[in-house]
């Protein structure tokens, strides 16, 4: 199971492999990140790549229906 099907079958209450697993603002995908460019990390963001699931929060502008005219 990939992790997009893992997400969406769990919103759906539907059976998943394992739980979902999110670090937050730990994502191995942006390179330019601090803690992608510290030897450190680099044990822990290969983890992260691996194993866990990326959310990536993001809001859109859109009107409030209870202001409609």
């Amino acid at each position: 199971m990939n992790s997009q099907q893992r997400l969406l079958n769990t919103l759906r209450r539907q059976p998943v492999d394992r739980v979902p697993i999110s670090t937050y603002e730990l994502v191995g995908w942006n390179w330019d990140a601090w803690e992608n460019q510290q030897p450190a990390y680099r044990k822990l963001m290969q983890l992260i790549r691996e194993k866990t699931d990326c959310l990536y929060m993001c809001s859109f502008p859109a009107r409030n229906r209870a202001e409609r005219v």
